[in-house]
């Protein structure tokens, strides 16, 4: 019986002295990074701009912690070094609290950063050990990259969350830009014969002069504050940004490598047209070698459903259907291959993973192409072929304009 009782209490010791944790920081003493923005100075210095959220906040207009009645939901933060963590180090002179990356939500990269330095960025966020791998990756196709800290973001509070459910978003409904994570990225860098993509932002005109979560102090009228344009895809070649595709090339990417969601297409007959969506898709990819001569068959098929027939064709019987299914299987066929050819001529980066499938389908020769795998891939020839069906046409059956 006594040795229970001792036994009781020692689990009861073991059990009071082991709870929680030993490094624990209170959540009220973080300042949470939202958005991260990496820039390189013409000195060579790294430059660290974080949008760190304001946990007192109850929302509202302001900026950058600034003036108002109501406090700002963020508070812009940046600094200056010669690496990484001196920068961050710079940011946190002027903090009062711990910094914390965890949660942050995108990594967002000036257009000179991507050209000359993404290497030692990856090593940094490696390396860290509350870097969240989740954060989208984002370059800035601006001039003055910092205004997008004081653009409209919709319905949000907070750039960051305002960018993950835009990118997300667009994915979901057009398929005509990437939602690239950070893990992705680092994948994809290291991965044999596949180069890396990250989505791109924009800066644009045209803001809701009525918003009341836009902010002051940023590029251009107050009255008129500029709105975040997402669409394309940003294309990198060893780890350095070398060009743009827009939203249909970027579409077509993602038919490519799989990873449509939905999307809507416009085929024509003369001044009408027959409005698509695309339910599903799938790329198929065989690699083919003819002494050193590589061959990339790309056979797609998708199944769609009319969503708009602005025309008279009677989508409601097989052989109109069968009109539009050649329509949209040519035109879907020049863009795949158009997209292509810009990724073989103008980036001869393969972003496509073309090399992936020729490591998997020939393993036994794919040491002889994979140390100048691009430059092999830059001289492939690809075919591309499109077979599509219409599934539904909606709930009316011939068009309103051959009713009487």
């Amino acid at each position: 019986m006594l040795k229970r009782r001792l036994c009781v209490i020692l689990l009861i010791m073991m059990l009071v002295t082991s709870t929680g944790c030993w490094d624990r920081v209170e959540p009220q003493k973080l300042a949470e990074v939202n958005s991260a923005l990496y820039d390189i100075r013409d000195n060579g210095q790294y430059c660290v701009v974080y949008e760190i959220v304001n946990p007192t906040s109850s929302g509202g207009t302001g900026g950058g912690g600034g003036g108002g009645n109501e406090k700002s939901p963020y508070t812009i933060a940046s600094g200056e070094g010669d690496s990484f963590r001196e920068a961050i180090g710079s940011i946190m002179r002027s903090t009062e609290k711990n910094i914390f990356g965890g949660h942050n939500k995108v990594r967002l990269f000036t257009e000179r950063f991507a050209q000359k330095e993404m290497l030692s960025m990856l090593e940094f966020v490696a390396r860290a050990r509350f870097m969240d791998e989740t954060s989208l990756m984002i370059v800035i196709k601006d001039a003055v990259p910092e205004d997008i800290h004081f653009s409209a973001v919709g319905l949000s509070d907070l750039m960051g969350d305002y960018l993950e459910d835009l990118a997300n978003e667009q994915m979901r409904r057009t398929s005509k830009s990437v939602s690239v994570t950070t893990l992705d990225f680092i994948k994809d860098c290291y991965l044999e014969g596949k180069q890396p993509v990250m989505g791109v932002a924009e800066l644009a005109e045209g803001g809701n002069k009525s918003s009341g979560n836009t902010v002051s102090g940023g590029g251009g009228d107050d009255d008129a504050p500029q709105i975040i344009l997402y669409e394309g895809l940003a294309a990198f070649k060893d780890n350095r940004l070398v060009g743009y595709m827009n939203g249909i090339e970027a579409r077509a990417y993602n038919i490519v490598v799989n990873t449509v969601d939905a999307s809507y297409i416009s085929v024509h007959s003369g001044d009408r047209q027959t409005v698509m969506k695309i339910d599903s898709s799938k790329a198929d990819l065989k690699t083919f070698l003819e002494d050193d001569r590589i061959i990339v068959r790309v056979n797609i098929k998708a199944k769609l459903h009319v969503v708009e027939e602005s025309g008279n064709l009677d989508v409601s019987k097989a052989e109109p259907l069968k009109t539009v299914e050649a329509r949209f299987n040519e035109l879907m066929q020049s863009e795949v291959e158009a997209a292509i050819r810009k990724a073989q001529t103008e980036f001869r980066s393969d972003i496509f993973g073309f090399g992936r499938q020729v490591n998997i389908q020939h393993p036994d020769r794919w040491p002889e192409f994979k140390e100048n795998w691009d430059d092999h891939f830059a001289d492939a020839t690809v075919e591309v072929a499109v077979e599509s069906s219409v599934t539904r046409t909606g709930q009316i059956k011939e068009p309103l304009a051959l009713e009487d």
